[in-house]
């Protein structure tokens, strides 16, 4: 079949076989793809979307797409995102049908949206999420509220790499944290095993020794030589007990360093590669907010910059330029 129609929802309990499902052909559910689902097709017509689905082709979801993860090799059109992944190798449209001003459905919520090219939203309200395209970045009437970023300049490949390096950069954050416990725990170990005390013991065995030694002298230097062996037992036999998990914790803090060492050489490497990709593109990505204001606190994101807004913007088309007199990147504003 090149064309599959659904009547009804699509639930892990009424797939054929799975929960997972994969045919090469085009589907048009009348009906939601539940959570659970896995779906992969051509392309896809559905009225709501909350499981998973990777397209080969264009995606449309009439209603809301909610803890969702879309992928999709070309267009993706959306009515509304709530908690969910949307990422599309060709550009994302996010609006509201003309015969549905009134919907509620028209918010994008804690969700992260990538498109390969253009991404365009107007009717919208966007909270706490990421807004990423490729090439331009598009509002039309659009609220925007608390924490959200909107980045342009990344291809799939970068944000990929990107994607790497944050999680290599906690990976080396964790390793810090366990290194400098084990550290602590081996300055407490070597605090119970050193000599201190019985370098002191013979710097007052030392200075007896030399004066013109009386009666008293001498039973005190031989009172301390007893406690010398007695102290002496005592790191012999604190050695034997934390010593080995004193070697143990030097291991382990090798180990844990070398495993450092490969993640920073990973994430320059992987810094080199992202500079390369950036160096290659030619495009000049832009925000257009021609029509809608962003508030203080959005961050805005290009390839070589990013600023977090000190005060709210309105009218403006965002830019990423060459300053040749400062050799550097900079972000431009230029009013609409």
């Amino acid at each position: 079949f090149s064309l599959i129609n659904i009547d009804f929802d699509l639930t892990p309990e009424n797939m054929p076989g799975s929960s997972q499902l994969e045919i090469d052909c085009d589907f048009n559910i009348k009906g939601t793809v539940e959570k659970g689902v896995g779906l992969s097709c051509r392309k896809l017509k559905a009225e709501y979307i909350k499981g998973k689905v990777d397209a080969s082709d264009d995606v449309t979801v009439a209603n809301e797409t909610i803890n969702g993860d879309i992928i999709s090799k070309g267009n993706i059109y959306l009515k509304s995102v709530e908690n969910s992944m949307v990422t599309a190798q060709k550009s994302i449209t996010v609006q509201l049908n003309s015969e549905d001003a009134t919907s509620s459905f028209n918010k994008i919520y804690s969700s992260i949206i990538t498109s390969n090219d253009i991404l365009r939203i107007s009717d919208a309200k966007i909270v706490s999420s990421i807004v990423r395209a490729r090439n331009k970045i598009i509002l039309k009437k659009v609220t925007v509220g608390e924490q959200c970023k909107f980045i342009v300049g990344d291809n799939v490949h970068v944000i990929g790499y990107k994607q790497r390096i944050e999680k290599v950069s906690n990976d080396i954050r964790e390793l810090d944290i366990k290194i400098k416990t084990i550290q602590n725990e081996s300055r407490q170990i070597f605090t119970k095993i050193e000599k201190k005390d019985i370098a002191e013991i013979d710097q007052e065995i030392k200075l007896l020794s030399k004066n013109q030694r009386t009666k008293d002298d001498l039973d005190r230097i031989a009172e301390l030589r007893l406690i010398k062996r007695q102290k002496e037992k005592e790191y012999e036999a604190s050695v034997d007990k934390y010593g080995s998990i004193f070697m143990q914790n030097s291991q382990q803090i090798k180990q844990y360093q070398e495993e450092k060492n490969l993640l920073e050489k990973e994430k320059k490497e992987l810094g080199t590669l992202i500079i390369d990709i950036y160096k290659k593109e030619q495009e000049i990505p832009e925000i257009d907010i021609r029509h809608t204001m962003l508030p203080a606190g959005t961050m805005i994101q290009f390839r070589y910059n990013k600023q977090v807004l000190k005060s709210d913007c309105e009218g403006f088309v965002f830019r990423e330029e060459y300053n040749h007199q400062s050799n550097k990147y900079e972000l431009k504003q230029h009013r609409w």
